[in-house]
């Protein structure tokens, strides 16, 4: 008899779902299982964790699902601005206006109430303990300064929100055989937070992976402060056991460019069916016209 896994983790299961067939390690993956939006009824989500050859962990459907219906929907186990941002408020994320940084670490925030606010407060006492002060400027696209919010934020998670982080994957591996991508994480996450902090507890590998787990796995949210709710919905009808994917990039873009970003961001090869076909299934958005007969 084949033994029952953790729909979340792979390892073996001893607890069963009371409304599916799904089964879990831990009463805490368990509960992961469903839906948890305040206000609305806990669903099964109708997913399974499954790691594949040349693809890594992805999520399997369990059961048949329509299009249009949505497949996860829950609070995200963090909310920062994203690793290479514009500065922003640290406490509702709204652009900063350049008239007010915390007086405590010198980082933007709106107000004497974004101060105090209870989200910056997750990294206010470390950030004041760095030597220096980052500078920031209004008008700047990006600030490098800003990518470490997040990075203590995760650092921060514990409980059952951290053991299920723990199964995402981080790429660590990929980023440090990267000399670009290495050298800016060492030379602003990993200086600040292990060798510039003050008797830091943080390790350089503990540091690499949030930043690996936010570079892989983030999603950009549009939303109004931190009433944010990631929502994935079917856009077609999925089978039950088929693999379910989701658009990393517009398709806008041809496919030899769009498949070079998904490697340089992603570290994988796509090898849907728009990437696999030399047409991109008709659109040829990526063909030449023959000038003499304008063919494609």
């Amino acid at each position: 008899m084949k033994e029952s896994l953790c729909w979340l983790c792979r390892n073996p299961s001893r607890v069963s779902c009371e409304k599916c067939t799904v089964t879990a390690c831990t009463s805490g993956h368990m509960n992961a299982h469903f839906s948890d939006i305040e206000g609305k009824e806990k669903r099964c989500r109708p997913i399974r964790v499954e790691n594949l050859p040349e693809v890594g962990n992805c999520l399997i459907a369990t059961r048949s699902i329509k299009a249009g219906e949505v497949i996860l929907q829950e609070s995200p186990a963090l909310i920062s601005p994203s690793l290479v941002s514009t500065s922003v408020c640290l406490d509702c994320l709204n652009t900063w206006q350049g008239s007010a940084l915390c007086s405590r670490c010198g980082f933007p925030v709106c107000s004497t109430e974004c101060e105090e606010g209870t989200h910056h407060q997750q990294e206010c006492g470390i950030l004041s303990e760095l030597p220096t002060r980052p500078t920031f400027l209004q008008e700047e696209r990006k600030n490098p300064a800003m990518a470490l919010v997040g990075v203590i934020r995760f650092l921060q998670l514990d409980g059952d929100l951290a053991d299920r982080v723990a199964s995402l994957m981080d790429h660590v591996d990929d980023i440090q055989a990267n000399p670009d991508l290495s050298n800016m994480w060492e030379g602003t996450a990993v200086h600040s937070l292990v060798h510039q902090l003050p008797n830091s507890k943080y390790t350089k590998q503990e540091v690499l992976r949030a930043v690996g787990v936010l570079h892989t796995n983030s999603v950009a949210g549009m939303g109004k402060g931190h009433a944010l709710y990631p929502t994935f919905r079917a856009q077609v009808d999925i089978p039950e056991g088929e693999e379910i994917t989701t658009q990393y990039l517009t398709p806008l873009i041809g496919t030899m460019a769009r498949r070079q970003k998904i490697r340089k961001n992603w570290f994988f090869d796509c090898t849907c069916r728009r990437c696999s076909d030399s047409q991109e299934l008709g659109t040829f958005l990526s063909g030449v016209v023959c000038r003499q007969c304008q063919g494609t």
